[in-house]
C-alpha cells in the first residue's frame, strides 16, 4: 500500500468531523494501523516522560509474542489530551460523542432564532434516527473510520485513500530523514529478533518522536 500524499491529507481533514479527524492527525504522527488508533484507551498509554508511549490492547503481531510500543510525542500528546478520559478502559474516539459534538457545533452556528417549524423538523429527524438499527456505538470500528474518511475525500473532491496509507506515509517521512532501522522503531517493529536489540530501536523511536512527533 502506498503512502497518501499530506495535501490530500489536509484537504479531507477540513470535512471530517472533529474526532475523526484528530484520530487521522495522531494517526499520522505516530504510525500505527488503524485498528490500533479506534481501540486506544487512557490505560493503554504511559504518559511519563517527555515522549509518551502507547501500547495497544491487542495488535497484529501479539501471538509472536512482540510487544508493541509507540512512542508519542509532543505534537501527537496535543492532541491526545483532548481526549483522554477518567474511565481508563474506555475507547478515547467515540462516535456516540462526535455526533453530539457535531450537532452542538451545527446549533452554535446558528445566527438566527430557531422556528417552530424548524424545531418540529428537528425532533422528527431525531426521532426518526433513534428508529434506526445502526446507532452510533462506544467506539470506531476500522470500517466505520474508513467509511468517515472516504466522505470527506468526496467532499473534499479528492481521491479516496484508505487509513492505513497513513501508517506509509510515516514510515515514509522517518525513513527519509532517519534511515530504514529508524522507520522500523517508530513503527513499533525490531529489525532483529535478539531482545538485546529491542530497547535500542525504541529509545531510537524515543528520540525521534520528541523531535518530529
Amino acid at each position: 500500500m502506498r503512502p497518501v500524499a499530506d495535501e490530500i491529507v489536509q484537504a479531507t481533514l477540513a470535512h471530517l468531523p472533529p474526532t475523526v479527524a484528530d484520530m487521522v492527525r495522531l494517526q499520522r504522527l505516530i504510525g500505527c494501523r488503524p485498528g490500533e488508533i479506534c481501540q486506544m484507551t487512557t490505560a493503554s498509554l504511559d504518559t511519563s516522560g517527555a515522549v509518551w508511549s502507547y501500547r495497544p490492547p491487542t495488535h497484529k503481531t501479539e501471538h509472536h509474542g512482540v510487544d508493541k510500543v509507540y512512542p508519542v510525542g509532543p505534537r501527537a500528546q496535543r492532541i491526545l489530551q483532548r481526549h483522554l478520559r477518567a474511565e481508563l478502559e474506555e475507547p478515547l474516539f467515540s462516535p456516540a460523542e462526535s455526533e453530539r459534538a457535531r450537532a452542538l457545533c451545527k446549533r452554535s452556528a446558528r445566527t438566527t432564532r430557531v422556528s417552530a417549524s424548524q424545531m418540529r423538523r428537528d425532533a422528527a429527524r431525531a426521532v426518526a434516527a433513534a428508529r434506526r438499527k445502526r446507532r452510533p456505538g462506544s467506539a470506531y470500528t476500522t470500517d466505520s473510520y474508513r467509511r468517515a474518511i472516504e466522505r470527506a475525500a468526496d467532499a473534499a473532491n479528492v481521491a479516496h485513500w484508505h487509513p492505513h496509507q497513513l501508517r506509509h506515509t510515516r514510515a515514509t517521512e522517518v525513513r527519509r530523514a532517519f534511515g530504514l532501522d529508524a522507520a522500523a522503531a517508530v513503527l513499533g517493529n525490531t529489525i532483529e529478533a535478539a531482545e538485546i536489540y529491542a530497547e535500542r530501536d525504541r529509545e531510537t523511536a524515543r528520540r525521534i518522536a520528541l523531535k518530529t512527533g
